[in-house]
């Protein structure tokens, strides 16, 4: 579910048009651009969640998945991570846009409410970055950055930005 940079950096390349609007895949894929104005109201159970479609995919995927991991917790990890992935890419490309500057709005989703998966998955990048520099995956893949340097610094800023949100 997202191990393989190479092939989820794939996802993110091109355009979808919304609204009449060209916009990066990477500005489009995270879930919290999905919902429509009230839409969420149609995700029986999950009015009430910040982030609905997060959740509904979370219980959605554990309900079909679930059982290809160790735990629930490695689980919440790894979709955590998934998540994170499509903020920082997200972010970066309405960087290269102008549409925000880096270190700006990232979008929300499940991995805002859970911070023991979520710190597991930001210290899986970090641990890659500094062990690999600019040989790591994350590097490599160009997501969130050209280099290990740029990489860390758009991780940096996710972490401010969580910090001082308040959901």
């Amino acid at each position: 579910m997202g191990d393989n940079l190479p092939a989820m950096a794939s996802l993110f390349e091109g355009e979808v048009n919304i609204r009449g609007y060209d916009v990066p895949l990477a500005e489009a894929l995270p879930p919290a651009y999905f919902i429509e104005d009230g839409a969420d109201k149609l995700l029986e159970g999950f009015e009430r969640h910040r982030v609905p479609l997060s959740m509904w995919m979370h219980r959605t995927l554990w309900t079909e998945v679930g059982h290809e991991f160790t735990s629930p917790a490695e689980f919440d990890v790894h979709f955590d991570w998934v998540e994170i992935m499509a903020a920082l890419a997200c972010q970066s490309a309405r960087a290269l846009h102008d549409k925000s500057e880096f270190g700006g709005w990232f979008p929300p989703g499940r991995y805002n409410f859970s911070a023991k998966s979520r710190d597991r998955a930001f210290t899986r990048i970090e641990e890659s970055l500094e062990k690999l520099e600019d040989l790591s995956p994350y590097a490599v893949a160009r997501l969130f950055g050209d280099d290990a340097v740029a990489c860390r610094t758009a991780l940096t800023s996710c972490k401010a930005f969580m910090a001082k949100t308040r959901w």
